[in-house]
Parts: structure tokens; sequence; C-alpha cells
């Protein structure tokens, strides 16, 4: 086998295999049909990842170097940021130290080209709450 050849298969190998540790680049937007998520070329996908606890039981947890270990080693596609919002320190006590620790989960996420699902996790209905968090999150990161 030529050098050339050897190179453009080894080049071709790396960009599908780059591709596929960046799942928003390869999938970009979803959606869902049925029971189903479809992705930006309307195929059928699936997001591999954790969750993680409450942040306000869990801080620590709670920053970029987290994210980027998770997308990394676990080769996670997706993470889910569980924001308490009830509980001592929770989202009610601290608002903004607990954006800032969601914040953190978000950006690792974009860094590493994963998804992140923000959970409101409440057991008490904070509607006025939550609609004024998520109106906030949908202008900063769209």
């Amino acid at each position: 086998m030529k050098l050339k050849n050897l190179l453009s298969i080894l080049l071709v190998a790396f960009l599908t295999l780059n591709l596929q540790a960046q799942p928003v680049k390869k999938h970009g937007s979803l959606s869902v049909k049925g029971t189903q998520i479809i992705d930006k070329h309307r195929n059928v996908t699936v997001l591999n990842g954790v969750s993680y606890g409450w942040h306000n039981w869990w801080p620590r947890f709670y920053n970029k170097e987290s994210v980027k270990w998770l997308a990394t080693d676990w080769k996670c596609s997706a993470v889910r940021a569980a924001m308490g919002i009830d509980p001592k320190s929770g989202y009610i006590d601290k608002p903004d130290w607990s954006k800032e620790k969601m914040e953190a989960v978000i950006q690792g996420a974009i860094e590493n080209n994963i998804y992140v699902l923000i959970d409101w996790h409440s057991h008490t209905l904070k509607l006025a709450e939550a609609k004024l968090f998520f109106a906030e999150m949908a202008t900063k990161y769209g």
C-alpha cells in the first residue's frame, strides 16, 4: 500500500473518530418522534451519559473539568445537571450560586460538544421561578 493511500485512510479514520467523540457536531439539533430521539439528519440516535446529583448536595462535581472527564473517559454524549430547588442551599435559597453551578456544567458540555439536560428538580410546584430560570437559560444558551 502506498504511503499516500495509508495517510488518506488514517486521516478519514481520525476525522470519523473525532466526529464520533463530538455528539453535538455529529447529530446537531435533536427532536422527538414518537418514542425516539431524531437527529438533524432524521436518523434515530441514542444519548449515553450520567446524571449529576443535586447541585446543592454535591456541588464539588459541578464544574467543567468533571464534564470533560465524563466526555473523554466515559465517552458520554450527554450529562444531566439536576438543580435542587427546595432543599437547603437550593435554587430558592441561593439562586445566583445555583445558576453558577449549573452554568459550569453547561459550559463544560458546550466545550466538549456533548448535550446537557437541565433538570429543574423540585418536589413542589414553583412555576413562576421555573419560567424565569428557563427563560434566562434559553436567552443565554439558545
